[in-house]
């Protein structure tokens, strides 16, 4: 029975009869579009882009531009179209499968040790030791690592913890899993970074003493682990920790009684040590102004020193207030 015997068979007048035609005629259209058949993936499979690609608003050439990705990018797949030969990203965007090839064709890698929930991305640049800059679906990306902060890279063991993470990451596949937070006020993704073989990026810079534990509640669900990394680099002696450093700076006075020249910077529970410990010297910006606050000074335990908000370390008073912070009173 085709659909004008169906159109036929109901009683309507001529012109009722030519519009209930046209309405099944838009509806069987709709049904067999390829927007209408569409299929949902039990799972996001990652996919790496095999040569710079456009990304459509539909399955389709004949729907608008929307994006683009590039040759080597990872993209998350969530859907295909009836055919599958569209896949749809997670960001709604769709592109020609064969512009891709799917994780699972590629020889089989370990993954085990990267939690559920982590995202694929391609590692374009790495900005210093705690922040690098990833592709994530055709999309540049500035990610910093929650619950660490390695040294400035103008600052003491700042260039050696850039080339850490730059021997651990650069030009590689990462996996991103967020906490708590998306960004920070910088704009840039909240994320802990883990590799193909399950080793956590930041816990690992603070294992070999690049990087220092800095929380930012409320993204510390993984804070014993990277308090525990700490505290087995300090007992090793390693990096920032070190008993001797190529550090260039600047050091300081000695204390009347000779020894340790800051006897008093180690806080218990101190929320932020410093990452350098000749360099203890907190430089605190407040309502007040850049304020720097010594080693067993009032409130020199309890001030958090925050990078992202141009707070930095100093070795000397003479290199604090040649940088434009005053003494705390």
């Amino acid at each position: 029975m085709n659909i004008q015997s169906v159109i036929s068979s109901i009683s309507l007048n001529g012109r009722n009869r030519r519009l209930a035609l046209l309405l099944i005629c838009l509806l069987l259209t709709f049904w067999t579009s390829p927007l209408a058949a569409q299929n949902d993936l039990d799972a996001p499979v990652a996919a790496t882009v095999l040569r710079n690609a456009n990304l459509r608003a539909g399955p389709g050439t004949n729907f608008a531009i929307v994006g683009s990705a590039r040759a080597g990018d990872v993209v998350q797949i969530v859907g295909q179209n009836a055919a599958g030969n569209w896949y749809r990203l997670d960001t709604g965007a769709w592109i020609a499968a064969f512009l891709v090839r799917l994780e699972a064709e590629e020889p089989a890698r370990p993954v085990a040790g990267v939690p559920v929930g982590a995202v694929a991305a391609q590692v374009v640049y790495v900005v210093d030791g705690d922040t690098i800059r990833v592709r994530l679906n055709g999309v540049e990306h500035s990610v910093r690592y929650i619950l660490i902060n390695a040294p400035e890279s103008d600052q003491p063991f700042g260039p050696e913890a850039t080339a850490a993470n730059r021997r651990l990451v650069e030009g590689k596949t990462v996996y991103l899993l967020k906490d708590v937070s998306e960004t920070d006020r910088y704009g840039r993704l909240l994320r802990y970074v883990f590799l193909a073989d399950g080793t956590h990026v930041n816990a690992e810079l603070v294992r070999q003493g690049y990087a220092q534990l800095a929380t930012f509640p409320p993204d510390v669900s993984r804070l014993a682990e990277i308090r525990a990394a700490e505290q087995e680099a300090r007992a090793a002696g390693r990096g920032l920790w070190g008993a001797e450093s190529s550090d260039p700076s600047p050091t300081p006075t000695p204390s009347r009684g000779g020894g340790n020249p800051w006897p008093a910077y180690t806080c218990e529970n101190d929320p932020s040590p410093p990452p350098n410990p000749a360099c203890p010297i907190k430089g605190n910006i407040s309502r007040n102004g850049k304020i720097y606050h010594m080693p067993g000074q009032r409130d020199y335990c309890r001030t958090v020193i925050d990078v992202r908000r141009g707070e930095r370390w100093f070795c000397s008073p003479q290199e604090a207030e040649a940088a434009g912070w005053r003494a705390a009173r």
